[in-house]
């Protein structure tokens, strides 16, 4: 009877228990939600606090002491005494300092402490969340860029230098000044201090605004104002993401881009300058934004310069003069006086540029100087020229359209029939445009032996899902690792006539990549040193940070990224430049390469740029230059200033010409 009366004793005890702690836990649990909720509820739960501390000491002091004749008045005063201290040395009697004492001291904690600490906690939860950028903007035609990648930094620099092309920019949208706006994924301090170090004194934060938002929602492209931007750059990521991800990513960005639901027009869209990688994506990207758009295939193009830059060594320091700041550029202007003139009359016509074709509005394509004999300029046509600057662009002296005529297409070109080998090391999403460029010249024979860890049969998958399949070109898939100092002269480098190192880009960042190329350079000259040949070396470098490391006669560097963003900011501030670079670095269309100087004009006294341009106008070539080989290196001289004075070629020099037959 006993140990039951137990039992049912302990078991009210366990159920009492229980329900004590359980609306301990419930009430400690709605106190955490108050506090967790933000400032405002936590300054509610000082205040229920206080109020809660002020009732208690305020009666106790009523009941207990005689000094209140008032439960008001005794609980006005415990307030005063937790929210300022200075009225404890006005009380007398024990009881009522004991009181005093302990709510000045409860004071300094809640009203003091703890409202500072919220205070001071708000302040900074409020200035993260700004910095983070979750704020809309209100902007009128501003540089937009869609997402964070290896090349934004650069390319917020190329705008920032670019000050004639900005300038001109601007007032074609009626703006005054260049405000640059960067949606990121996540806008911390690390990616600040990253523009900061790039910028170094061109840094403005003033010019330059953050916001966190992801570019495939739309939600937050209204963040950044996207319909109000005067050109909006959608760069795409190499690093971190599969071979086919980063065209996918950037075609849904396109889409949530194109339908904002807000009832604009598609031709009122902002321009577009998107990068892909993949050129076979290209038409869907178009049907993907109904706006005015540029799909630059950037994989494609550098993929070109690739192998032009392998059938012509040293064009990797034209490519690098016509497609970054500062040198002569590619500029395109309006000369309407030349509107219904024939534009093989205008080759002479720019004393300090050199005359490169026309743009055609109408049909967004680059026509080359001398490809139509019979070519009229029409409204809205544009001249490209190459110059240093774009006021250099300017007509010469006296000139009349017609007064040296050109006979064009007098000499037909030599079939090249000699097989060139090529040694590729490496695989990264550039190279299957790479095989189909290869593959694209009928005239030049070319064996490709490619090098990878990647399996043959893999590469293989990718180049049919692309419906590569070369005619000319001869593949032959090698599996090997570049940085196996054993696996690399296991292929008899120094056989072949050209070497082409491309750059890793599944790894993490563009150091990596450099790294392991870098350590792949270093093994390769090694094994050439003991080869009885060292043919020209091809180097694509992801940072040109890591370019000095590159260094020896027989090396050339592409750093792809810089000519990449390049490409993006020139074409964002001058749609028709897209067109041009299409045309110039294509392997059907124009093509920058280089001829041997003749005997006959090998340090002749009298021979001047012009007289060398009226030549060469007869096979259908285009003079842009001369480069210099010296003991001390290679010089790329473009566009000669004075081009009816004479100029001194030597025996080694070779001339920079843009063949369009």
């Amino acid at each position: 009877m006993r140990s039951a009366l137990r039992n049912v004793a302990d078991g009210g005890r366990r159920r009492v228990n229980y329900v004590v702690e359980r609306i301990r836990n419930l009430v400690q649990f709605q106190l955490e939600q108050l506090i967790v909720r933000g400032a405002l509820s936590r300054l509610f739960v000082i205040a229920m606090a206080m109020g809660l501390l002020s009732l208690i000491a305020g009666l106790l002091v009523y009941y207990w002491v005689d000094s209140f004749n008032d439960a008001g008045a005794s609980i006005w005063w415990a307030f005063l005494h937790l929210t300022d201290s200075g009225y404890l040395g006005d009380d007398e009697g024990t009881l009522l300092r004991i009181v005093s004492t302990f709510m000045t001291i409860a004071g300094v904690v809640l009203f003091v402490g703890a409202l500072i600490a919220i205070m001071t906690q708000w302040l900074n939860e409020t200035i993260d969340r700004l910095e983070q950028g979750f704020t809309p903007i209100a902007q009128n035609n501003h540089v937009l860029i869609l997402g964070w990648t290896n090349r934004t930094a650069v390319m917020v620099e190329q705008l920032m230098i670019a000050e004639g092309r900005v300038q001109r920019f601007l007032r074609r949208h009626g703006a005054g000044k260049l405000k640059i706006v960067i949606l990121a994924d996540r806008v911390g301090p690390e990616l600040v201090q990253e523009l900061k170090d790039r910028l170094g004194q061109l840094w403005n934060p003033r010019q330059i605004t953050l916001r966190s938002g992801s570019a495939m929602r739309l939600e937050h492209l209204l963040r950044v104002d996207y319909l109000h931007a005067a050109v909006i750059l959608l760069p795409s990521s190499e690093f971190g993401v599969g071979a086919s991800a980063p065209d996918e990513l950037t075609i849904k960005t396109l889409m949530s881009a194109g339908h904002s639901n807000t009832g604009i027009a598609s031709e009122k869209l902002p321009l577009m300058v998107t990068e892909l990688f993949d050129a076979d994506q290209l038409r869907a990207a178009r049907r993907a934004y109904p706006g005015p758009a540029e799909m630059i295939g950037t994989g494609l193009l550098i993929s070109r310069l690739m192998a032009q830059n392998s059938r012509h060594r040293g064009l990797s320091s034209v490519y690098t003069e016509l497609l970054s700041e500062g040198g002569n550029q590619i500029y395109v202007r309006d000369y309407k006086e030349f509107i219904g003139k024939p534009l093989a009359a205008l080759a002479e016509a720019f004393e300090h540029a050199v005359l490169l074709g026309v743009t055609r509005q109408q049909e967004h394509k680059f026509v080359p100087l001398y490809s139509d004999p019979d070519y009229v300029l029409a409204e809205n046509d544009r001249l490209a020229l190459v110059a240093e600057d774009f006021d250099a662009c300017v007509i010469r002296r006296g000139f009349k359209p017609g007064e040296q005529p050109v006979a064009t297409h007098e000499l037909a070109r030599t079939q090249q029939t000699q097989t060139r080998r090529v040694l590729l090391l490496g695989w990264n999403q550039k190279v299957p445009a790479l095989i189909r460029e290869f593959d694209a010249y009928k005239r030049e024979p070319v064996v490709l032996d490619i090098v990878s860890l990647v399996p043959p049969e893999d590469r293989e998958k990718q180049l049919a899902r692309r419906g590569i399949i070369p005619q000319h070109a001869q593949l032959r898939h090698l599996e090997g690792d570049i940085t196996s100092r054993f696996e690399v002269s296991a292929f008899e480098p120094g056989t072949y006539d050209n070497i082409i190192l491309v750059a890793s880009d599944w790894l993490g960042t563009a150091e990596q990549a450099d790294a392991r190329s870098l350590l792949g350079y270093l093994i390769l000259a090694e094994v050439l040193d003991e080869a009885q040949a060292a043919p020209p070396i091809l180097v694509e470098a992801m940072s040109a940070d890591n370019t000095g490391l590159f260094s020896a006669p027989n090396v050339e560097l592409l750093v792809s990224p810089d000519l990449q963003s390049h490409m993006l900011t020139q074409v964002a501030l001058r749609r028709e430049l897209h067109w041009v670079m299409e045309e110039l670095f294509g392997a059907s269309g124009a093509e920058i390469s280089f001829r041997a100087v003749a005997p006959e004009d090998v340090n002749h006294e009298t021979l001047s740029f012009r007289q060398l341009q009226r030549r060469l106008a007869l096979k259908g070539e285009i003079l842009l230059g001369w480069m210099h080989h010296s003991d001390k290196g290679s010089e790329v001289l473009l566009n000669h200033p004075k081009k009816d004075e004479p100029i001194h070629l030597h025996a080694d020099d070779e001339l920079i010409v843009l063949d369009v037959i």
